[in-house]
């Protein structure tokens, strides 16, 4: 892909965000850029047309005349995000896409967070940059990044929280929640659970490593869906399956949901396993890129097992 190609995305991406947010006016972009990018677009492409036309030698001669017109381009586009969180405040995120980007560059990021201290800011600017270069390398990914903002923002407020706590020695905090952890697994939570989570999709090889990981960890077992959509199925203690979950909502995710959760006060959690082991459940792809998960084969395997009746929950269907 050229810089031409990138630069065509771009614009394209801009429009779709306007048309998004225009409502909203929650996002302003840099429109005196937009219009040299455009300008520089259609020259290109013109260039390119005459040159179509005047057969090979010209074809030669305008890509030694306009290499140095696509390598530069004459702008680059930014942005303003500001996103109002329901209850981390607002968050600034100023975008700025490089030539490179989509193909071979992600967009570069400053988030600001005026609610929260310096950390908050470095750390949700961490978790974004991650987020685009797991998930969307070589995409297009602005609105998924403004869209995952209040949930991660949540998350890492959360997370910067209890560190200044560990960081402070609050001991007497840490003893306590050590207590309750310890009463959780003897208590309330020492049942069954069984929780499907779905997700818009599941591709990263560290992210299928640690589902596989942590629940091998923890003693649990179930099963995994690769592809889009993305679905864990996951059971054993309670108090386990909660702290299982809790560690796959600290991975940064286009959508991740809780959709089914199933309960059983028993002291005999073996006898409940509808699965022997934590594995990768293996179905057929299809599509255009080979990504989406053959969800009949998921419906067939979990009708199997006795959980037939839970696909229509997971999925909606028929409702």
């Amino acid at each position: 892909m050229t810089i031409q190609d990138n630069i065509a995305e771009q614009l394209e991406e801009c429009e779709s965000l306007l048309c998004i947010f225009e409502d909203e006016g929650s996002l302003t972009v840099d429109a005196d850029a937009v219009s040299r990018l455009s300008d520089w677009r259609r020259a290109l492409e013109t260039a390119t047309a005459h040159t179509t036309g005047a057969g090979d030698g010209g074809d030669n001669a305008q890509r030694h005349s306009s290499k140095g017109q696509q390598q530069h381009p004459p702008a680059t586009l930014t942005f303003v995000a500001k996103v109002n969180t329901e209850h981390a405040g607002s968050v600034e995120l100023n975008i700025t896409l490089p030539p490179e980007y989509p193909a071979e560059a992600g967009p570069q990021l400053l988030v600001r967070c005026p609610s929260h201290s310096r950390a908050v800011s470095d750390a949700l600017q961490q978790r974004l940059l991650t987020l685009a270069a797991d998930e969307f390398a070589g995409d297009c990914c602005l609105f998924q990044l403004i869209d995952a903002v209040p949930q991660l923002v949540e998350e890492v407020v959360e997370e910067v929280s209890a560190a200044d706590g560990r960081s402070n020695g609050d001991n007497s905090n840490v003893d306590q929640d050590t207590s309750q952890r310890g009463s959780s697994n003897t208590g309330k939570h020492d049942g069954f659970m069984r929780q499907f989570i779905y997700f818009h999709h599941i591709y990263n090889k560290s992210k299928r490593r640690d589902i596989l990981a942590h629940a091998h960890e923890l003693d649990l077992s179930g099963f995994s869906v690769v592809g889009k959509p993305g679905l864990v199925c996951i059971e054993g203690v309670e108090a386990n399956v909660i702290d299982y979950t809790h560690r796959l909502r600290r991975l940064p995710w286009q959508k991740m949901q809780v959709k089914v959760t199933q309960t059983v006060a028993t002291s005999d959690v073996e006898s409940e396993r509808k699965f022997p082991r934590m594995h990768e459940l293996i179905v057929d792809a299809h599509g255009q890129r080979g990504n989406h998960a053959d969800m009949g084969q998921v419906r067939q395997y979990l009708e199997e097992h006795g959980l037939g009746d839970v696909f229509t929950h997971i999925f909606a269907v028929g409702s």
